[in-house]
């Protein structure tokens, strides 16, 4: 159905600034269109919706309008939309604008996500608009978006930056709020990949069911806060440290396992062209030697120092079974309870 509009000049001091029925957040400045607009104004007129109550609202354009207001502008030409049209069909055909505009972060995604589930059937929704968005329309979704639309700026801040990924978020959702408060800034400090943040979110899940803890008590712990912490250390570092911690806490006789054969393995004095590989999580016996070379006599080289490994006394520590450790993780179990 058309709606009623036309160009009219209006006062920007004469809109409803309070009225944000419309408003998608962004979250984020957008240096670029400052400069757009301050190099050739508005080429593109901003929505209003006449109310019967009084002054128009905003429909579309509210950081172009800003601008403006910030600027000194008084006047300003803008698509003014009749009170006799349908505010919903309005917001529909605001939100589908949105959509087939300018990239939107997850944070405008989330939004217009909560607004056309009350606009539109669910399915509609799912099949037409979740594609359109590059969403997944997995189980839930549009509950689980709709949690996010309302949830705290912290984390629609994270999304809106690239900080916190899609599958993490949804995960965090159904997190409670301190435990998500938490774990936000944690991912907000190391600035990870997406699959990163879904392994420590793993992580720290499972460390705090084994060990009793909340997910709170875990990022609060003090080796936690010293790896975040470290001013010496930059993010990536700080990723891969905390990686390892969570890592040892979680299988404690693997990475005790992992060690010791990292000692007899340098006790060996291997030259680095020869590797030696245990069997995933060292079990098994299906270990591996590799060898890099780049010439006949550095590969005779190398075979001579590989023949003095089998018959050298470390090789049977390094390949031995961790008894030692088992019975090691033993005694600090029972020394737990």
């Amino acid at each position: 159905m058309a709606m009623e509009h036309q160009l009219s000049s209006v006062h920007i001091e004469d809109l409803d600034w309070q009225d944000q029925s419309f408003a998608i957040h962004s979250y984020t400045r957008n240096d670029f269109l400052c400069g757009s607009l301050g190099r050739h104004g508005v080429l593109c007129p901003p929505w209003l919706l006449q109310t019967n109550r009084g002054p128009p609202v905003v429909v579309d354009g509210f950081k172009r309008l800003k601008w403006l207001q910030e600027s000194g502008t008084n006047r300003v030409e803008c698509l003014h939309f009749e009170a006799s049209n349908d505010a919903r069909a309005l917001m529909i055909q605001r939100l589908e604008a949105k959509i087939g505009g300018a990239p939107l972060n997850l944070a405008e995604k989330a939004q217009i996500v909560a607004r056309l589930a009350e606009l539109v059937p669910h399915e509609r929704l799912l099949q037409d608009y979740f594609p359109a968005m590059n969403l997944a329309p997995r189980p839930q979704a549009i509950d689980r978006w709709r949690r996010v639309a309302a949830a705290e700026k912290l984390l629609l801040s994270a999304l809106a930056h690239d900080h916190l990924c899609e599958r993490a978020c949804l995960e965090l959702i159904d997190w409670p709020v301190d435990e998500r408060r938490g774990m936000l800034a944690l991912i907000c400090e190391l600035r990870c990949s997406a699959s990163i943040q879904m392994e420590i979110l793993e992580r720290i899940r499972e460390i705090a069911l084994v060990q009793g803890k909340t997910r709170t008590d875990l990022v609060a712990t003090r080796e936690v806060q010293i790896i975040l912490q470290d001013a010496d250390r930059n993010h990536r570092q700080k990723t891969q440290t905390l990686r390892d911690l969570l890592q040892r806490w979680r299988f404690p006789r693997l990475w005790a396992r992992q060690e010791r054969f990292q000692r007899n393995l340098d006790g060996c004095g291997l030259p680095p062209a020869i590797r030696v590989q245990p069997p995933a999580s060292f079990e098994g016996d299906g270990w591996q030697l590799q060898i890099r070379f780049s010439s006949p006599g550095e590969l005779e080289q190398l075979l001579t120092s590989a023949q003095a490994l089998a018959s050298s006394q470390n090789l049977p520590a390094l390949l031995s079974s961790p008894k030692a450790d088992t019975a090691r993780g033993a005694t600090e179990t029972q020394g737990k309870t």
